[in-house]
């Protein structure tokens, strides 16, 4: 008897066929993403860019996913396509190989590589959307976020004045900066993102305890302070 191989099936549409200087076209399909259940942490619309266009049964899905809250309901159409030269589909590719470090592994590692072993080099984005209130252009891709990885304290903020500068391991930043991003605690390893800055001092009071919790000050003291 012969010898039975077995090989992966990836689509066409996910395999990368063109030159690395040229600009290439992504079709772009906007995965709209409704909760149907309560919770404070919201979901957010994501944009999948290919090379060649999806069957039209695929490019109009619509399916529900249960998630451990409750159930999200999916919606795929299609939306404007968009020409990236080979610099920005490298930063597309930082991006989303960043985030599913983070979310897959836990890891903060950056990397630009994103390919699979030897196999033929996969070739599809999966990038943040713009909210509604944003889309009065064309494109629908939140570029601010694609092109905040990585991570720079040397990069300018949009205040006009500096408020509430914040040290963090890689410098002296505006606080405004943080707002939205991923940061990892090194004392315990875990992985948050900054969903708000909280205008604190060493003489504000924990959180838990109400009018007798001990502030931050007497906190630290007596937790590490020999």
């Amino acid at each position: 008897m012969g010898e039975f191989v077995s090989e992966a099936y990836i689509p066409s549409q996910l395999v990368n066929s063109s030159s690395d200087t040229c600009p290439v076209t992504y079709y772009c399909y906007l995965i709209e993403l409704k909760q149907d259940y309560d919770d404070p942490i919201g979901v957010r619309d994501i944009v999948l860019a290919v090379r060649t266009e999806l069957d039209t049964e695929v490019a109009t899905t619509k399916f529900e996913l249960c998630v451990d809250s409750g159930k999200l309901l999916v919606t795929l159409r299609q939306v404007e396509s968009i020409d990236l030269t080979p610099h920005l589909v490298q930063r597309c590719r930082r991006f989303q190989t960043t985030l599913f470090r983070i979310l897959v592994q836990n890891d903060d590692n950056v990397s630009d590589e994103f390919c699979l072993g030897d196999n033929p080099h996969l070739d599809y984005l999966l990038l943040p959307a713009t909210t509604p209130d944003q889309r009065l252009s064309n494109s629908y891709v939140d570029w601010k976020s694609v092109c905040s990885v990585p991570f720079s304290s040397l990069d300018q903020c949009d205040c006009w004045y500096y408020p509430n500068p914040m040290w963090t391991k890689t410098g002296l930043v505006c606080s405004c900066k943080l707002q939205n991003c991923v940061v990892k605690s090194f004392h315990n390893g875990s992985i948050y993102i900054i969903d708000g800055i909280v205008d604190l001092n060493a003489n504000s009071r924990l959180r838990s305890g109400g009018k007798r919790a001990p502030t931050y000050k007497e906190h630290f003291k007596n937790m590490y302070v020999l």
